[in-house]
C-alpha cells in the first residue's frame, strides 16, 4: 500500500507458500520505491519515557550501532583509567605536602 498507516496481514495454512508469495509480491514493488530512511532511537535524558528518534540515511543504522558499541567499549576502558589517574594525582599531592611539612624545620 502506498499510504501511511497500513500493514500487511497474511493468513493461511502452514506450508502453502504464503511466505514465498508474499516475498515475491513485495520484491515486485520494492525496486520502484526509494529506500526508506533508517530510524534509531536513543535515550532521552530529559524525559526517559520518550526516546529521541534520529533519522539517518538508508543503510546507516547499522554503522551507527557499531559506532555506539565501539564508543561504549572505549568509555568502559577510559573512565576507570581517568579515575585511577585522578586518585594517583591526589595521592601524589598528598604525599608531596606530607613530606614538605616533615622536611621543613
Amino acid at each position: 500500500m502506498r499510504a501511511a498507516g497500513y500493514n500487511v496481514y497474511v493468513v493461511g495454512l502452514s506450508g502453502n507458500r504464503k511466505e514465498a508469495q508474499l516475498k515475491e509480491l513485495v520484491a515486485a514493488e520494492v525496486p520502484a520505491l526509494p529506500p526508506p530512511p533508517d530510524w534509531v532511537y536513543t535515550y532521552n535524558f530529559k524525559d526517559a519515557d520518550r526516546p529521541r528518534a534520529i533519522k539517518l540515511e538508508p543503510g546507516q543504522g547499522g554503522a551507527f550501532r557499531k559506532d555506539m558499541e565501539q564508543w561504549l567499549e572505549t568509555l568502559k576502558r577510559q573512565i576507570p583509567e581517568a579515575f585511577r589517574q585522578e586518585r594517583f594525582e591526589q595521592e601524589k599531592e598528598s604525599l608531596s605536602k606530607k613530606y614538605d611539612t616533615e622536611t621543613r624545620p
